[in-house]
C-alpha cells in the first residue's frame, strides 16, 4: 500500500490513453482503496513522474495495468526487485573483496550531486582523486547518459573507459572504440529531432534539451508551473509520434528529465557486458594491448529499422554476434568461467537507467549499489534490483577511497 509519506508528499494520479494521449485525474485519497493493492504497492516503480517545482511529487498510474498480462508481468518483475530502504548500506562491506575489482559508475547524481544546470555538475578534486586511485588498481568506467566527450571533459583522468549516450557510444585505453549503433544511421536523425524540439519548445522557459551525441536529453527540472511541464512532454510525445521519428526513437524517464535514445535493444545493462567480455579477451583491464578493429567489432554492433539502415547491412549476422556474446555462448566456456568467477563488478548508480545494469551484474555476483541522495527520494521507484545502497555522493566517495585502499 502506498505509505503515509507517500500520500503526504504525492499526489496519486490515474493516466488514461486515448488516441495516442494521456488523460491523466487526481485519485483521492478515500479513492485510493479502489486501486489494486499490487498496483498501489508499485506505483513507484511504474510511469513514476516528479514535478522538480515547488516539491511536489506525482505517482503516476497507468490505467493499462489493470490488464492481467500487465499484472503477470508486474509479478515477475517484483521478484527480482526489492525496496531499496530495506538494502543494507555498501558502507557496511568492511571486508576487502578477494576477487580482482571491475568497477562501474555513473556520473550525475553519483560521482556529482543533481544541479539544476546541468553544465555545472563538476566532479569535486576529492571524489576526482577517489575515482583517480581507483582506476590504478583496476578498470573503471564511467556509464552515463551524458556524451562520452562531456564525460572525459568533466572527469579530466586518463586510462578510464567511457560509456557514454546511456552505454552507446564507448571508449577507453589502448584504442578501444565502439558505437553500439552506427553513427551514419542515427546521428542526422537524432539533429533533426534536436532541431524540431528546439522549434516547439523554444515558448517554454526553463526547458532545455542536451545533445548527448547518441541520445538527446529534454531537462524540465526548471520549467515552473504543472501545464508548462504537461506541455513539454505532450510536444515530446507529439514529435516521436511522427515521421521520421516515429518507431526509431524512445523516450526513457530520469530525474527531471526525457531521454531520448535510440530503439535498438541497447542500454547500460548490455554496455557493461560488452566492456566485461572486452577486458577478458584482453586479458583484464591494464595490459598494453592495443584494441584492434577486430578486437572492438566483434561482441556487438546493433541497428535501426530496415527503412533507414544502408541495404549491404546484415543485421541478422550482427545479431548472431550479439546473441552469441549476451548469452555468455563464447568458444571457450572453460577460461570464461575461470575469468567470471575472479573478477568482482561493482555498479554504482542512482537512476532508473541503472537498472538495466543492476540486472547483468548481479547473475554474475556483482555488488550493484543504488545512490539515493536524502533529498532525491521521491524522484526514483522504490523498488530496484541493486543488492545496495548509499545515500548521497559524500557516501560514494567514502566507499570508492574503501575500495581503492590497499
Amino acid at each position: 500500500m502506498l505509505n503515509d509519506d507517500t500520500k503526504m508528499n504525492s499526489r496519486v494520479m490515474s493516466v488514461t490513453e486515448k488516441n495516442g494521449l494521456y488523460e491523466e485525474k487526481q485519485v483521492l485519497e478515500e479513492d485510493l482503496e479502489m486501486i489494486p493493492k499490487g498496483i498501489q504497492e508499485d506505483a513507484m516503480k511504474i510511469n513514476v513522474e516528479t514535478v522538480c517545482t515547488g516539491g511536489e511529487s506525482r505517482i503516476l498510474i497507468d490505467t493499462k495495468q489493470l490488464g492481467e498480462e500487465d499484472e503477470e508481468n508486474r509479478e515477475e518483475d517484483e521478484e527480482n526487485t526489492l525496496n531499496w530502504r530495506t538494502l543494507p548500506s555498501a558502507l557496511t562491506l568492511k571486508k576487502k573483496p578477494q576477487r580482482r575489482l571491475v568497477v562501474f559508475l555513473d556520473y550525475d547524481g553519483t560521482l556529482t550531486p543533481i544541479v539544476n544546470d546541468p553544465s555545472r555538475a563538476i566532479i569535486s578534486p576529492t571524489m576526482r582523486d577517489a575515482v583517480k586511485r581507483l582506476a590504478a588498481r583496476g578498470p573503471v568506467a564511467v556509464v552515463s547518459g551524458r556524451a562520452r566527450e562531456k564525460i572525459h571533459e568533466f572527469v579530466a583522468l586518463q586510462d578510464l573507459y567511457v560509456a557514454g549516450s546511456h552505454g552507446f557510444d564507448i571508449d577507453g585505453p589502448n584504442g578501444l572504440r565502439h558505437h553500439a549503433v552506427k553513427g551514419e544511421d542515427i546521428l542526422p536523425l537524432l539533429g533533426r529531432t534536436s532541431e524540431t524540439l528546439h522549434e516547439k519548445l523554444r515558448g517554454i522557459d526553463g526547458v532545455s534539451i542536451e545533445d548527448n551525441r547518441f541520445a538527446l536529453s529534454v531537462h524540465w527540472r526548471n520549467v515552473n508551473g504543472e501545464t508548462e511541464r504537461v506541455q513539454v512532454e505532450k510536444i515530446v510525445d507529439e514529435v516521436l509520434a511522427s515521421p521520421p521519428y516515429e518507431g526509431n526513437l524512445r523516450k526513457s524517464y530520469g530525474k527531471c528529465v526525457y531521454e531520448l535514445r535510440p530503439k535498438v535493444d541497447w542500454n547500460k545493462g548490455k554496455a557493461v557486458v560488452y566492456l566485461l567480455e572486452l577486458l577478458r579477451q584482453a586479458g583484464l583491464g591494464h595490459s598494453n594491448k592495443h584494441f584492434s578493429e577486430k578486437d572492438q567489432t566483434l561482441p556487438h554492433q546493433t541497428t535501426l529499422p530496415s527503412e533507414i539502415i544502408p541495404t549491404t547491412h546484415d543485421p541478422n549476422q550482427t545479431q548472431q554476434a550479439s546473441d552469441a556474446l549476451l548469452d555468455n555462448k563464447h568458444t571457450d566456456p572453460t577460461s570464461k568461467d575461470a575469468w567470471y568467477e575472479s573478477i568482482l563488478p561493482v555498479y554504482i548508480g542512482d537512476d532508473t537507467t541503472d537498472e538495466d545494469a543492476f540486472d547483468a551484474l548481479k547473475p554474475l555476483g556483482g555488488i550493484c549499489v543504488l545512490n539515493v541522495a536524502k533529498n532525491d527520494e521521491s524522484q526514483r521507484p522504490q523498488n530496484t534490483k541493486a543488492t545496495h545502497v548509499l545515500r548521497g555522493v559524500h557516501d560514494v566517495e567514502t566507499f570508492l577511497n574503501f575500495l581503492a585502499e590497499d
